[in-house]
């Protein structure tokens, strides 16, 4: 059984394959129309703020667990990035569309947030005194050494660490410049070792000659999201293998086995070793849809039905928020590939920050929508959101009251007006029916993702 395989001779070291099918991705992605409300061509939106990122970095602002502002950047590599933290971090890929549209249309905020949160400084958290190193980290050094001796880099082993780096870009300006779309050659050398591996010694000689796999039954696992193992070497290596079974799992990233939320791998695995056929994953439903655009201000978020004018709209930017800060949760806890430590903080996409314990989550001034400010604690037992009533503040807002929990109503007092409205009837921002994960009526935090204090941290 291979999951998430290579080529047989090693993987191309400028990443080509897994640029080519950046394009696929983002199709599957956005199939079923996911992304109508959001783009028509997601793969042309990262071209065109590609082409923004050679002439100048993305600028903008994030704000950390306690509230306070910082300015980010953004380049063109840091872009491919993102893409490739998709791979193991389905939350991070469903949010890309929208922030992409947003920094295109001069909202960069959501898009460098998304960035912190695929480089893990998303969220803060406590820190111990007593730090262990962990033992089931990657190896850099045995990383770099095994990639820079194996790689069949397009150069003479003998040749100087100019000559190298000479042979490689020649060999980038040969390709189709369509073989790096949405990005272009520069990035796939940035992206690469070879920078690294240029001026490694190579005392060992050459790996020999890659040979046939042997002819044993096998079942081959890809990620229809998989970019750092793309499909394409999955098929190539099935080719070499006269019974290999190639079962391509949709809507799952890298490690097939570790990230299939379809059960499709499993079954597939069992049959397998049951030596029973090996059915297609067929039909699956995306469980990390695309979200909606973020709005970048009070006029651009709907009014529910019941509560018109700017306290209907400020009553929806409160519900975006709390939606949006589950949704950080969710995608932080996810990269972190554990569950959060208690005391965990997320700052507000615009302002403030929210806390989160085993016993509440607490909100200071916290701001999805510029303008409009969240204050209060939710309790929390055994896992499960308690209802608490919520200070709404800010320049732009209907200032007043929300009270929200676990029920299906949400009631309270904004600018005067009183209300008691059905969760489900109030549309969040222009979702469209899309970008349902995880709904607004679920608990918050999500059970199972805020733990302890645990003794140390790991």
């Amino acid at each position: 059984m291979l999951d998430s395989v290579v080529p047989t001779n090693g993987p191309e070291p400028f990443g080509i394959p897994s640029l080519e099918a950046i394009s696929s991705v983002l199709a599957e992605l956005c199939s079923a129309h996911a992304c109508a409300a959001i783009t028509s061509n997601p793969l042309a939106d990262i071209a065109r703020l590609t082409a923004q990122l050679r002439k100048h970095a993305l600028g903008g602002s994030a704000y950390d667990g306690a509230g306070r502002r910082h300015s980010v950047t953004l380049n063109e590599l840091g872009l491919l990035d993102i893409l490739e933290a998709g791979d193991l971090n389905p939350a991070l890929r469903a949010l890309l569309p929208a922030a992409v549209q947003s920094a295109l249309h001069h909202n960069p905020d959501p898009l460098l947030r998304l960035h912190l949160l695929s480089e893990g400084l998303i969220p803060t958290v406590p820190i111990s005194p007593r730090v262990e190193e962990s033992s089931g980290g990657i190896d850099e050094a045995l990383f770099v050494t095994t990639t820079c001796e194996e790689t069949p880099f397009p150069w003479q082993r003998a040749g100087s660490p100019a000559t190298r780096l000479a042979e490689a870009v020649a060999f980038l300006r040969a390709q189709q410049s369509t073989v790096f779309y949405p990005f272009d050659s520069s990035t796939a050398l940035g992206n690469s070792l070879v920078g690294d591996c240029a001026g490694w010694p190579d005392a060992s000689p050459a790996p020999p000659a890659p040979v046939a796999p042997p002819d044993v039954p096998t079942l081959i696992f890809s990620g229809g999201q998989d970019l750092r193992t793309p499909t394409s070497n999955a098929r190539a290596v099935a080719a070499l293998i006269p019974d290999a079974q190639l079962e391509i799992v949709p809507f799952t990233g890298h490690s097939v086995l570790g990230s299939d939320f379809s059960g499709c791998a499993a079954r597939a695995l069992a049959a397998f070793f049951e030596d029973a056929p090996v059915e297609p994953c067929g039909s699956t439903t995306d469980r990390f849809a695309p979200t909606p655009i973020t709005p970048s201000e009070l006029a651009y978020v709907h009014s529910p039905r019941g509560l018109a004018g700017k306290p209907g709209r400020t009553l929806t930017t409160v519900l975006d928020a709390l939606v949006d800060l589950n949704r950080l949760v969710t995608a932080a806890t996810l990269q972190a590939d554990q569950s959060l430590p208690s005391g965990s903080s997320f700052g507000g996409l615009h302002g403030g920050y929210a806390r989160l314990t085993t016993t509440a989550v607490t909100l200071r001034d916290f701001t999805f929508v510029p303008g409009v400010e969240l204050s209060g604690t939710f309790p929390v037992k055994n896992g499960q959101l308690q209802t608490a009533t919520i200070r709404i503040s800010g320049r732009d807002a209907s200032g007043g009251t929300v009270r929200i929990g676990s029920g299906a109503r949400v009631s309270g007092m904004l600018a005067g007006k009183r209300f008691d409205l059905d969760l489900a009837k109030v549309k969040l921002s222009s979702a469209s029916g899309a970008g349902a994960w995880p709904a607004h009526r679920v608990t918050l935090p999500h059970p199972g993702l805020i733990e302890a204090p645990p003794s140390r941290v790991r």
